[in-house]
């Protein structure tokens, strides 16, 4: 995980005795411009989408809904008029300010769970299903096959079960221009009301032949604003305010609920599964 100078002490750069001082010079400079061209990418996606966001609720917000209209429009605005705080490293460095923006190495190669064995679940993943806490994640990925990104597929007809969906990237020779995946995180969804909805996404082994397999790398940027800026996020109810946090305040109260919901979720495993037994017996 790279992020920006101030915070260098956690960023772990190659070891100069393995990799030698020209190659390690080479790394850093090709991250840190990456993270900083990124960085400024990310900020006109965001403020696309947010104009996107109010475009849509000046259109399709009307009777009983534009009361809500207007909590959603200042909480999408909010987020806009933070993205001065979504700035690349050299300019976080001259403000004296820090960045939540993570810029993340990824790597997959063939390994066991290509291969299951007995015990092992063929369809286990390499990554989780999870959905990304920050504002936008931007991922990079290069043309190796031993793995595939898969996004869950749309939950708008309730009556139909969702199903996970290859996400099919074109083919890039080394001079063309990069293609992007763009998947929505936590923080976009709940300010804009869940109109668009955070990315269900996981990362799944492809079972190739040794010969065709290769290995698949990413880099994955996790956007964020500023940890001290103030958002505000509607609530789902339309009678309730919004509740105006720090998105380090939004953070923390995000991971606590994640880590809740985890644990509600395997105390009713665990109960399923002594309920199982005692039927089984």
């Amino acid at each position: 995980n790279y992020t920006v100078p101030q915070s260098s002490s956690n960023n772990i750069w190659p070891d100069a005795a393995v990799w030698g001082e020209e190659n390690v010079t080479l790394f850093r400079t090709a991250i840190e411009t990456y993270y900083n061209h990124v960085c400024l990418a990310s900020n006109q996606i965001v403020r696309a989408i947010c104009d996107g966001l109010v475009s849509f609720l000046l259109r399709n917000c009307h009777g009983s809904a534009a009361s809500h209209k207007q909590v959603l429009l200042d909480a999408v605005q909010t987020l806009r008029n933070s993205l001065e705080t979504l700035v690349p490293m050299q300019s976080i460095t001259d403000n004296g300010n820090t960045s939540t923006s993570i810029l993340t190495c990824l790597g997959y190669h063939k390994g066991a769970r290509h291969h299951p064995g007995k015990n092992m679940n063929k369809n286990r993943p390499l990554v989780a299903a999870h959905t990304d806490v920050g504002v936008i994640t931007m991922l990079l990925f290069d043309q190796g096959n031993a793995a595939v990104l898969q996004r869950i597929s749309s939950q708008d007809n309730p009556g139909e079960k969702p199903e996970w969906i290859n996400v099919v990237l074109p083919s890039l020779e080394e001079d063309d221009d990069p293609c992007f995946v763009i998947n929505v995180g936590d923080c976009l969804s709940e300010l804009c009301g869940k109109i668009l909805p955070s990315t269900l996404h996981r990362v799944m082994p492809v079972t190739l032949d040794n010969k065709t397999s290769t290995p698949r790398n990413c880099l994955a940027m996790f956007a964020g604003v500023a940890p001290d800026t103030v958002l505000s996020f509607p609530s789902l109810e339309e009678e309730e305010a919004a509740r105006n946090m720090t998105y380090e305040e939004w953070r923390k109260y995000r991971v606590t609920r994640a880590v809740h919901n985890s644990a509600s979720r395997l105390k009713l495993m665990k109960f399923n599964s002594c309920s199982n037994t005692k039927e089984s017996s």
